[in-house]
């Protein structure tokens, strides 16, 4: 979901949908215990790359315009006075911010 989420031309409700979906796929990689050194890499790995798409999913729902390659089909129009600056997510623990 995340490849089509984040293709050339976005929405709210596709972006929407593999935020949850990728949400749940983490929190099931998390959970998971592997019974391997190589099954504890590969997790280690699938999280890492799961998270990564997670969060380029939620930086792309919060920016609701368009700029550059980021082209959202709902919100065609670029806005500069709301818009030019950065996204970034933190987490300390389990509470997760976003400031922009």
């Amino acid at each position: 979901i995340a490849a089509r989420a984040l293709g050339p031309v976005r929405d709210g409700e596709t972006l929407g949908e593999a935020v949850r979906e990728l949400d749940a796929l983490l929190k099931a990689l998390e959970s998971s215990v592997p019974d391997s050194f190589e099954g504890l890499r590969l997790k280690t790995e699938a999280c890492h790359l799961t998270g990564i798409a997670l969060l380029a999913c939620r930086a792309a729902l919060e920016r609701t315009e368009s700029r550059g390659v980021h082209f959202r089909a709902d919100f065609p129009e670029r806005r500069d006075p709301e818009w030019r600056t950065h996204i970034i997510f933190t987490r300390e623990g389990d509470k997760e911010t976003g400031t922009w």
